[in-house]
């Protein structure tokens, strides 16, 4: 890694953006430095994980250092004394860092935007939701449920079905937020794209 982070099991999340952190005041990062943790702490966190070839392509996060309350809805979490919020960013793989950096200078056509939502009015309708082995049910195999049928995906890490599940109610929301957005820089004459505006996609 280019940098030296905290180790935590991503199979561990509190919440879309919590995942367990330490049962410690300190923990010992990647390079061997003791950490000690506050609240409100920077932290650079990793999970081991693996590409398609079997080279090692760890998932990352940036984000804080938070106490978290498990009394009523995670008493065997107890133990846990710091959680890292992950920021806005997300848990992404190492090797997408540069990728990322090029999209974050990226500004997307009203043709792209246009096809994505016609993929998802396409799909059949939300909500759809992951049911993973263990976890939310108890079943042989993990699946997606959705208001046509259970699709059990082969091949599919349970990572894989919860953001195909989520990404059913997702990029209705994330379109939405765009339109909103380009109407706040259109309100404020800042040009986004040279194409349509918003309100021809609303014909």
């Amino acid at each position: 890694m280019k940098k030296a982070r905290i180790y935590v099991d991503f199979h561990e999340m509190v919440d879309y953006n919590i995942v367990l952190l330490s049962q410690h005041d300190a923990k010992i990062d990647s390079e061997g430095n003791k950490i000690t943790f506050y609240e409100g702490m920077p932290v650079s966190i990793y999970s081991d994980d693996f590409d398609l070839d079997d080279q090692i392509d760890n998932l990352i996060a940036e984000g804080i250092a938070i106490k978290y309350d498990f009394s009523d809805y995670y008493p065997h979490w107890q133990h846990v004394k710091w959680c890292c919020l992950i920021d806005e960013k997300g848990i992404i793989h190492e090797s997408d860092l540069e990728d990322l950096k090029k999209l974050e200078s990226y500004i997307m056509t009203d043709f792209e935007i246009h096809s994505i939502k016609d993929r998802c009015n396409r799909a059949t309708k939300g909500p759809w939701e992951a049911f993973i082995k263990g976890i939310n049910h108890h079943t042989e195999s993990s699946f997606i449920r959705t208001q046509r049928a259970d699709m059990k995906i082969e091949g599919a890490s349970d990572f894989d079905r919860r953001f195909i599940a989520h990404a059913r109610q997702d990029i209705p929301l994330l379109i939405n937020e765009i339109y909103r957005l380009r109407k706040l820089l259109d309100c404020n004459q800042v040009e986004v794209s040279p194409t349509k505006n918003d309100s021809e996609w609303n014909q």
